[in-house]
């Protein structure tokens, strides 16, 4: 019997042994010589691999012994059920990137991780199947009792908790559905909600892990049974609204976007059914359940993946399968008509429609251009128009838009939107050419790379132009804070601001004398516009605004980071102070590789290997070992191989790198076997 409560345990892991003597009240001291004996049976109801051992089939075990367990057996191994799943994990105790070798720091639970495993699973199979086993001869409610033992686990509600619960929250939510979402429920209403630790930004990598998948996964196998459906929808709902910045596809959107999934639902749900949640949800969540129904809709989303489903239970059993076309066609129809009839449409929900044209109808396509009209005759703001605008540009005026399917009519009543939202500000009318650093035209059929990117070119110098003369450098900055390519702002700017004293002045106005929230914009525009420069306008434009700064190191430092990386650059360093250049060197962002010559390539492996930045120094120089001198690549080697005080993540090392590094050495023949060898 405590076998079959126990399920599977670690034999060499003292703590295990202690559980099992426990619920044989001490009687059995021997649980190896007890599994050693039960294996000799032709039909062994136990097995043995290495030093794991474990009952073969618990469910049938369990049937099998149901007239023999007592009162005192089921109560005490819910005590050692909690007693054992309620231990905290030492590895919190370690820094977030150790974890992973929480063993190795000797912070590793006492008990092994099978037994929380087996130990999890029966307390599922009592809930499910103990009121049916026992409760008739033993007069003892295991559901409830399970419930009870699952409440002390969860609570009290702290981050401790449910990061160390993390991997068996879809045990409890199977073994204690409505106890599991009330705690989840009474936590998400505080003010200040302990589950959040659960969903912080997860680290990817070999040793990453991604804290909020056991919660998600739990939720999922809820989500099965239609009568929870609302419940746990709600969950995912108001977990949405916490911030999730990392590249784990594991979300409360995505989970919510499968359980809705027009052609292959998961959930046991009807069609209605759904139909009827995903109303409720438009009410309560307006925000979440519009980006559900557009999913439903849109061309792209056609790849699913299954949702977790109950182990024990059979919720889903028959369910999560391909729907019939009928079906699908009918649930997509819900959405539209949910997503047409949006109670207050703005330029993101009406761009969104225009984004999913191709997946509409006739009829539908002209009501997404009467509610735009419609929209604007409300009078929204330069900006809003202009996002909207930028949208019915790139879906439907372009030549990636033209591919998609829209016909010459469609395409007219694209430039009737786009000419209606046409702004007065000449800084929002030209935005869509700096948002990306690549511009899809309208009516492109350019297939000549150069005429094309010369033609772009034109268009940036001259909307540039006219943002100047009209708004000067509030305009421009303007232009910089709202797209991703203040670099190319930069750059055309040099057409514009010409001769020495201009560019110095451009550049004055621009760094500004404090740092501020376009500190990073500020910089990227100088940065283009230095490196449009030529050498000698840029010496001498570097030269004038070093002496104009003179004492303000900071100034000085900003302005020489954003020089391009080249021997021009490092003679205005060299004449810095001792701790302002190894300062530069320090902070100094290197270029994936750059074109430098022999001689510059040995100063920046020299300047950066001194400031303890080998890999820095690698990455800048590994498209030209040709160019490096024996002495240097190997120094330049051996200090990758040996200097550990740059942070680990930045400036990644390849092997093909490597390989061409020591290829290079070997060719020259300057280097011995036993230098190579050491390296």
């Amino acid at each position: 019997i405590p076998f079959i409560f126990v399920g599977a345990w670690d034999s060499s892991v003292e703590a295990d042994g202690e559980i099992l003597r426990f619920l044989t009240n001490g009687l059995d001291e021997d649980a190896e010589q007890t599994v050693a004996q039960l294996q000799t049976l032709d039909e062994p109801p136990v097995w043995s691999i290495g030093h794991f051992r474990g009952v073969v089939s618990k469910v049938d075990a369990l049937y099998a012994a149901r007239r023999v367990l007592t009162k005192r057996d089921l109560e005490d191994f819910l005590f050692a059920a909690e007693v054992v799943l309620s231990e905290e994990d030492p590895a919190l105790e370690l820094p977030e990137d150790k974890r992973w070798a929480a063993n190795l720091y000797g912070k590793s639970r006492d008990h092994s991780s099978a037994l929380r495993q087996g130990l999890c699973d029966t307390l599922v199979l009592l809930a499910v199947h103990g009121n049916a086993l026992v409760g008739d001869h033993l007069g003892i409610n295991l559901e409830a009792s399970v419930g009870v033992v699952v409440l002390r686990l969860l609570t009290p509600s702290a981050a401790s908790t449910w990061l160390s619960q993390k991997n068996d929250l879809p045990q409890y939510a199977e073994a204690a559905p409505d106890t599991f979402l009330s705690v989840i429920e009474e936590d998400l209403n505080n003010e200040n909600p302990q589950i959040a630790q659960l969903f912080a930004p997860a680290k990817s990598g070999i040793f990453g892990d991604c804290p909020r998948s056991g919660m998600l996964w739990a939720l999922q196998l809820l989500t099965w049974k239609p009568e929870r459906l609302v419940r746990v929808m709600s969950i995912l709902a108001k977990l949405c609204a916490l911030k999730i910045d990392d590249n784990w596809a594991s979300t409360p959107m995505g989970a919510l976007k499968e359980i809705f999934r027009f052609w292959a639902p998961q959930t046991a749900a009807s069609l209605d059914q759904r139909n009827r949640a995903l109303e409720i949800l438009t009410k309560k969540f307006p925000d979440v359940s519009w980006q559900i129904c557009v999913d439903q809709f849109d061309p792209a989303s056609t790849i699913g993946n299954p949702s977790f489903m109950p182990r024990w239970r059979t919720d889903a059993y028959d369910a999560g399968e391909v729907t019939t076309a009928s079906e699908a066609r009918d649930g997509q129809r819900k959405a539209i008509e949910l997503a047409f009839g949006w109670s207050a449409h703005d330029e993101h929900t009406l761009g969104d429609l225009v984004e999913r044209l191709t997946a509409l109808g006739p009829d539908h396509r002209k009501r997404v251009w009467k509610l735009i009209s419609t929209w604007n005759d409300a009078g929204p703001t330069d900006g809003q128009k202009a996002v909207l605008r930028e949208r019915i540009r790139r879906c439907a005026l372009t030549r990636r838009g033209r591919h998609g399917r829209l016909d010459e009519a469609e395409r007219e009543y694209a430039l009737q939107a786009y000419a209606l939202l046409e702004s007065r500000d000449t800084v929002t009318r030209h935005q869509w050419l700096f948002l990306k650093q690549w511009v899809d035209e309208m009516d492109d059929e350019e297939l000549d790379y150069l005429n094309r990117e010369e033609r772009i070119a034109g268009q940036r110098r001259d909307a540039l132009q006219e943002v100047w003369a009209e708004s000067g450098l509030n305009g421009i900055m303007e232009l910089c804070r709202s797209g991703d390519a203040s670099r190319v702002v930069g750059w055309h700017m040099t057409e514009i601001s010409t001769g020495v004293q201009h560019a110095a002045d451009f550049i004055q106005e621009i760094l500004g004398e404090q740092p501020d929230e376009l500190q990073d914009k500020r910089e990227e525009c100088i940065s283009g516009f230095l490196a449009k420069l030529d050498m000698t306008d840029r010496n001498a434009a570097l030269a004038e605004l070093l002496a104009r700064h003179g004492s303000d190191e900071d100034a000085c430092i900003r302005l020489l980071l954003c020089a391009p990386f080249d021997g021009g650059t490092w003679r205005h360093v060299d004449q810095l102070s001792k701790p302002l250049k190894q300062r530069y060197w320090k902070e100094v962002v290197l270029p994936c590789w750059s074109r430098n010559d022999a001689a510059e390539i040995a100063t920046f492996v020299d300047e950066l290997l001194k400031v303890d930045r080998p890999r820095a120094a690698f990455q800048a120089a590994h498209m030209d070992w040709q160019r490096l001198d024996s002495p240097r690549l190997i120094r330049l080697l051996t200090e990758v191989a040996t200097n550990g005080a740059e942070p680990l993540m930045l400036y990644r090392l390849d092997r093909y790198s490597i390989s061409e590094a020591f290829e290079t050495l070997e060719q020259r023949g300057e280097t011995s076997r036993d230098d190579l060898a050491r390296l």
